[in-house]
């Protein structure tokens, strides 16, 4: 046996016993992406804080919309004994009474205008009982009692600043600005982990695929008729080189799969081969700044930084403004009871309409100053939203015209790649009718081999480049759900 077929026979064995044993589909791969996503601890934090935000808000919101209704109750009783030396007048020796009171209070504001709604219920019974003197005689005892019933509704419209709640307002619509960027910054998270996972993806398919050109050319090598010692010699030297080339493509390509095993608790990774999608179409977005303004978290980020500036201004402009107040209310009383010269009944209606109206005068130069504050600010903002907006595109466009260009050289090389391969083909065949030498085919070889291996390079280049875009674009979560 010579020694390239022995290199051959000992090189396959290695390759066998570290070989991959399954395949992993582009699909597979972003589909235990997403389970990670889900389960991950990595994003466990971002999760949690997205979660105290939502608790914020809807409590928030039911301060400030939630119906209030509070049950209370008072019971006092009272003793006064007096004594007298009166010789002539009649007096209240001893005086027992109670006071008790049940009442029931409730009220709701509205997100859709700033009014507010009250009303109440209360219900009293008390009662006196008086015993009367004169000298140290007992004269007589009454009574005096009552039973009341009211009702009342009032209903409180701010024509100009808003009087009811403002701040609670004010603290809702920031909580809700707020998760929304949470949100933002937890899908801007989990979107830079997909990007980074999936150029590793094709890292490790390029890493694989070149271990496989080097094991198909040092197979090719071996299977040569070589026609003397000189012949073996240039050619085991050739396949030696190869194999060193390849060992240095496996520890890279052994270190990434690991890696990325570990980072997605995914044993079955270890022993994979990647199967990737070679798909190089690209459209260009036609109305690039609309999408960017309306899909970018980036830039969404930087606006809702605007609006809670913008709620800062209203809120400072609103509370500058006089307040103008019109209520409504009404309320029915029923009365009856006792006294010591009659008894009675009555029901009593009450309707109520008024205007209560405040200018402040002095005394505005806080909000004035917060209120300039907070223009500055927002001019600020602006400003950052814009330059950012303008990078971005500037961004996007470049990486657009990168792939564009990238594909025609992409294109290039599968055309040289092509040559090459043919012309291994037809040296091989010169080769074996004595037309042509090892050290030309072994050339030939080598050089279509490397082509290849540019090809390959010049491919998943590509593959990152679209990952890098679709990041930019803030898609890549679209895609994986």
């Amino acid at each position: 046996m010579n020694l390239s077929r022995f290199l051959l026979i000992f090189l396959t064995l290695i390759n066998t016993l570290l070989g991959s044993t399954h395949s992993i589909t582009e699909e597979d791969f972003i589909f235990r992406l997403k389970n990670t996503l889900e389960d991950s601890w990595d994003f466990e934090t971002g999760k949690i804080d997205i979660e105290i935000k939502e608790v914020e808000a809807v409590h928030s919101k039911k301060k400030y919309t939630g119906f209030k209704l509070d049950l209370k109750s008072s019971l006092e009783l009272i003793q006064i004994d007096t004594d007298s030396d009166s010789q002539e007048n009649e007096y209240t020796k001893s005086r027992s009474a109670q006071k008790n009171k049940i009442y029931l209070v409730g009220s709701k504001r509205f997100l859709s205008n700033p009014s507010k709604l009250s009303f109440s219920i209360n219900k009293t019974d008390p009662w006196e009982r008086h015993t009367r003197y004169k000298l140290s005689s007992y004269e007589r005892m009454y009574k005096d009692y009552s039973h009341k019933n009211y009702f009342s509704v009032k209903w409180k419209i701010p024509l100009m600043k808003k009087t009811n709640g403002a701040n609670d307002f004010k603290s809702y619509q920031v909580d809700i600005l707020q998760l929304k960027n949470k949100r933002n910054t937890y899908e801007e998270e989990q979107e830079s982990f997909i990007a980074k996972l999936l150029s590793e993806f094709y890292d490790l398919a390029l890493y694989q695929q070149i271990y496989q050109l080097y094991d198909a050319y040092i197979n090719e090598l071996s299977a040569l008729e070589l026609r003397d010692e000189s012949e073996q010699q240039h050619t085991t030297l050739a396949i030696l080189k190869a194999d060193t080339e390849r060992a240095k493509t496996f520890k890279l390509k052994e270190g990434l799969q690991n890696k990325i095993s570990l980072s997605l608790e995914y044993p079955e990774f270890l022993d994979a081969n990647m199967v990737f999608d070679a798909n190089t179409d690209l459209t260009p977005l036609l109305d690039l700044e609309n999408f960017v303004r309306w899909n970018s978290r980036s830039l969404k980020k930087i606006d809702i930084a605007r609006q809670l500036i913008d709620i800062e201004i209203a809120f400072l402009k609103d509370q500058s403004r006089p307040s103008l107040d019109l209520t409504f209310s009404a309320s029915h009383l029923e009365d009856t009871g006792s006294t010591k010269k009659n008894t009675f009944a009555k029901n009593v209606n009450e309707y109520h309409v008024g205007l209560e109206y405040n200018i402040p005068i002095m005394g505005r130069d806080l909000k004035n100053y917060k209120s300039q504050v907070a223009e500055l600010k927002m001019s600020k903002n602006l400003n950052k939203y814009r330059r950012a907006q303008i990078e971005l595109i500037t961004k996007i466009k470049s990486l657009e015209n990168s792939l564009i260009n990238q594909k025609k050289t992409l294109n290039a090389h599968i055309k040289f790649r092509d040559i090459l391969v043919e012309n291994d083909l037809k040296c091989v065949s010169d080769y074996q009718n004595n037309e042509s030498s090892v050290g030309s085919v072994i050339g030939n070889k080598k050089d279509a081999l490397e082509e290849k291996v540019k090809t390959l390079e010049a491919l998943m280049a590509y593959k990152k480049d679209q990952i890098a875009l679709d990041n930019h674009l803030d898609r890549i979560i679209m895609s994986v759900n």
